[in-house]
């Protein structure tokens, strides 16, 4: 216990640090064991998600080596045809003026709440076409409920992320 201050109330907040630190320690040491299981957890799903991407044919698994010392490891795409294709319906439902078929409406409705369509379209085109987007994100419910999914989710991750300057 630390030295008396003769003083009752700083003597008995002064009493309390020992107590407080150890409760500090505690919660450290249980935080980090969930952030590592956390993490570990996450390392399993990514191998696991891998493995099951390079099995259905869509990525392959590439090894090499940098400076004759450096293991690197790289997963491309097998075939770029179907992410093409994925590109050429979202340019195709936002640039025309018919109303795309459900899977398109699904696809920009996704695509937009996360930042994707500018892999797509140019900046200008996307402004351009701003008024389409959002009639399009808002013509069928499911759409409407995964948007705002993902916005809240984009919400949720900035207020965990602390803003560097």
């Amino acid at each position: 216990m630390p030295q008396s201050t003769d003083s009752l109330l700083l003597d008995g907040k002064l009493s309390e640090i020992p107590r407080l630190t150890a409760e500090t320690a505690r919660f450290c040491r249980q935080h980090s064991l969930v952030a590592e299981v956390e993490f570990q957890l996450n390392l399993v799903l990514e191998g696991e998600a891998l493995r099951s991407l390079i099995r259905q044919g869509i990525l392959r698994h590439e090894k090499s080596k940098r400076l004759w010392i450096i293991d690197v490891e790289r997963f491309p795409l097998v075939d770029n045809r179907p992410q093409q294709d994925v590109r050429l319906r979202l340019a195709d439902a936002i640039l025309s003026d018919i109303i795309p078929d459900t899977r398109d409406i699904m696809l920009v409705s996704i695509a937009e709440p996360c930042g994707l369509l500018g892999y797509v379209l140019t900046e200008a085109q996307l402004s351009r076409r701003r008024q389409r987007i959002q009639m399009l994100c808002n013509l069928e419910t499911i759409s409407r409920q995964v948007a705002g999914a993902i916005n809240a989710l984009d919400a949720t991750l900035h207020q965990g992320i602390p803003r560097m300057m």
